[in-house]
């Protein structure tokens, strides 16, 4: 794992690079501060939650994370984890679960484990998110109309049921500031679309609520005084019950965190042509979630929102996000008073807008156009995640996954016999290759089967049917397995079993172009000493020899 990049490059920065990574850092806060308030009220913690998480996030990752342009803080794509573990443990489960994640993060990165994040697929990610942003823009709805949500569930059929059952507490005054911000929100994305317009929008509906005396919730009439952000506060000891519970959760969660963080990083490689080290990146951040729940506050990840943005501003170095976590804390500590007056349903507004942001319709109409089991697993794990849980839909699109690309692997493994001369496409333009069989034919009595594709749990029965019902006449069968680059226990079975049927029919069974992986656990499962010495050889020239000097009886055709 290499050094942070911050004490990599620091004592290079120039005066003017250090200045202008300052200002990038402070442009930066109309962005990350009504983001991390947002995502706090969509996780069900307070306001100073977020913002103790902003903070602090932003500082450690900065310091110690693998790239120059990252910044952390809260996040959409695990408020609704965080919004059902606090429904069920309140802050403390929270707490443990940011911990647990925190220290998986910490090993992943310190093994140089980054990589594999790569290996989770796109489609399932994309349902997820989906998924997600659906029970965020709910949550939105439900502050934009007014309705009291301190019990509302955390799937999409509760929610619903929630709204039906609350529909006579709508607040004409609140959906009037939040539809009027989300409206602000959305003009001036078309009109400045280089300059976020969370704050304004904000600003204009504190102004408008103040100044016409609109009787709306306010952060400081639901939240009270949040000017001390930072509360020291260590989770409980936990039970075994609680372990049992929370651990499930800590590491689809820890999984979120690093795949977002993980793609944010590639977009800023992206967009600067740098490249950032992944697994310094993933420590910095379990460190985060480690420290931050002591303090009060809410897990963090890279988000790909905060990132694009401190690069558009100028930034070319973690001093941006130094000086934005640094200038956030001043803010929240000098405005505590201001922040407090502004309305829950503009902070709603928000939130609605985030969540139909984080709907990529191109990537969706992409993966409907595509295969269909991409499609299958995506709208798999969006419906379980909308319906169910994020741990629940984890596992289902990995399963989803997994069967799609075994039975794909399945439909590419082929067979196909080879009863007299070799057709011209088995024919090797380079005669020295000694696996060349230009001009040669298969000696009366043989037969030569081409196995292509993995031999796997999954093909064994294919390839197996097949061969046992092609060994009528056969006094010798030669297995040509040039193509088939992966065996596992299940075909190291399959072909002993066969050769067990060889024998009790007097077949003579040899395999020849074997590649390595294979032929290692051919040689470590004793294959060749269980079929017969010198059953395996290394090219279709020898094993046909091998079959032309053995072949001296006939054959019985019984079965």
């Amino acid at each position: 794992m290499k050094r942070p990049e911050l004490f990599s490059i620091a004592p290079a920065l120039s005066r003017r690079e250090i200045l202008a990574d300052a200002l990038a850092g402070g442009s930066l806060v109309v962005l990350t501060l009504p983001l991390a308030v947002a995502f706090a009220m969509a996780s069900g913690m307070t306001p100073a939650s977020g913002l103790a998480g902003a903070v602090l996030g932003c500082l450690i990752v900065s310091a110690f994370g693998g790239g120059r342009f990252q910044i952390a803080g809260p996040s959409a794509t695990f408020a609704v984890v965080l919004y059902s573990i606090g429904l069920r443990y309140g802050f403390p489960g929270i707490q443990l679960v940011s911990i647990m994640a925190g220290s998986l993060l910490i090993v992943t990165g310190l093994l140089g484990l980054g990589g594999l994040v790569h290996f989770i697929p796109y489609t399932m990610v994309t349902g997820y998110t989906a998924g997600a942003a659906v029970l965020i823009a709910l949550t939105g709805v439900s502050d934009i109309l007014g309705i009291e949500r301190y019990f509302l569930p955390d799937h999409l059929a509760g929610k619903i049921g929630f709204f039906i059952n609350s529909i006579s507490s709508f607040d004409p005054a609140s959906a009037l500031v939040g539809l009027g911000t989300l409206v602000c929100i959305i003009l001036w994305s078309k009109l400045l679309p280089r300059f976020p317009g969370s704050l304004p929008a904000i600003a204009l509906a504190t102004l408008a609520a103040a100044a016409f005396g609109v009787p709306v919730a306010t952060i400081g009439s639901r939240y009270g005084d949040f000017s001390r952000i930072f509360t020291p506060s260590l989770p409980p000891l936990p039970d075994y019950q609680l372990l049992h519970d929370l651990i499930p959760k800590a590491l689809p969660f820890a999984l979120l965190i690093a795949v977002e963080s993980l793609l944010s990083g590639a977009v800023a490689d992206g967009m600067t042509g740098r490249k950032h080290n992944a697994n310094t990146d993933l420590a910095a951040l379990g460190l985060a979630n480690i420290v931050i729940p002591l303090f009060g506050g809410i897990p963090v990840s890279i988000s790909v929102e905060r990132t694009t943005a401190n690069i558009r501003s100028g930034a070319s170095s973690p001093v941006s996000g130094v000086m934005n976590a640094l200038l956030l804390f001043l803010i929240t500590l000098c405005c505590a008073p201001l922040v407090s007056l502004i309305p829950i349903p503009a902070l709603a507004a928000v939130l609605v807008h985030l969540a139909f942001r984080m709907i990529d319709p191109v990537s969706i109409r992409s993966v409907f156009r595509g295969q269909k089991s991409d499609a299958a697993v995506m709208t798999a794990t969006f419906a379980v995640t909308v319906f169910l849980s994020l741990t629940t839909a984890l596992g289902v699109g990995f399963l989803l996954s997994a069967f799609f690309f075994i039975k794909k692997m399945i439909d590419l493994a082929s067979f196909s016999a080879i009863k007299t001369e070799l057709s011209e496409a088995d024919r090797d333009p380079e005669e020295s290759d000694p696996n060349s069989v230009a001009s040669r034919s298969i000696p009366p009595g043989a037969a030569v089967f081409e196995i292509s594709g993995p031999l796997f749990f999954g093909s064994v029965q294919k390839f197996s049917q097949t061969l046992r019902s092609s060994m009528h006449g056969c006094r010798a069968m030669i297995l040509r397995m040039r193509n088939t680059v992966y065996l596992d226990d299940a075909g190291i079975r399959m072909l002993v079993q066969l050769g067990e049927d060889c024998k009790k029919r007097g077949i003579l069974l040899l395999i020849s172009d074997i590649h390595t992986q294979p032929y290692m656990l051919a040689c470590k499962s004793g294959l060749e000493e269980k079929l017969s010495p010198g059953a395996i050889l290394g090219n279709l020239d020898e094993a046909l020899a091998y079959a032309a000097r053995s072949m001296v009886s006939p054959v019985s055709d019984e079965e």
